[in-house]
């Protein structure tokens, strides 16, 4: 189960990125070839667990599946999550010019990394402050 649930939890992130976690759910859900290997059940506990995966969901996923793919899909490298926003955002958004780009990178970053967002740690705080060169007091 957990792998078809990795292979489908992403896959509406290029129709509603906002909302990829529930387009991706039922995308996965509407697929009928899964019904020769999954029950009714099954299905109903991988869809809970791809709508459950968002790092910033604000509850404990429904399932010990969820709480796997929500564990393995988040990425708390500052490096590496600065990276993916900024390579997703020149491919989906080719008409909006770089210094846009670059401020919807940082304001993204914030979100995730700064105060009171969904990936923050003393650790990832103090990474992302020296990132956008931000004094900091020890």
């Amino acid at each position: 189960m957990l792998y078809a649930i990795a292979a489908y939890h992403d896959i509406g992130y290029h129709i509603d990125y906002k909302n990829h976690e529930k387009v991706s759910a039922q995308i996965m859900y509407n697929d009928t070839n899964l019904n020769k290997f999954f029950s009714d059940d099954n299905l109903i506990i991988m869809k809970e667990a791809i709508e459950d995966h968002r790092a910033s969901l604000a509850r404990e996923p429904r399932s010990i599946y969820g709480k796997i793919l929500s564990s393995a899909d988040r990425n708390i490298d500052v490096d590496d999550s600065l990276k993916r926003i900024y390579l997703y955002s020149i491919t989906h958004f080719d008409k909006v010019s770089e210094e846009e780009t670059i401020e919807e990178c940082y304001k993204h970053t914030l979100e995730k990394f700064g105060n009171g967002g969904y990936a923050t740690s003393p650790a990832h705080k103090r990474h992302i402050l020296i990132l956008c060169n931000v004094d900091i007091i020890s």
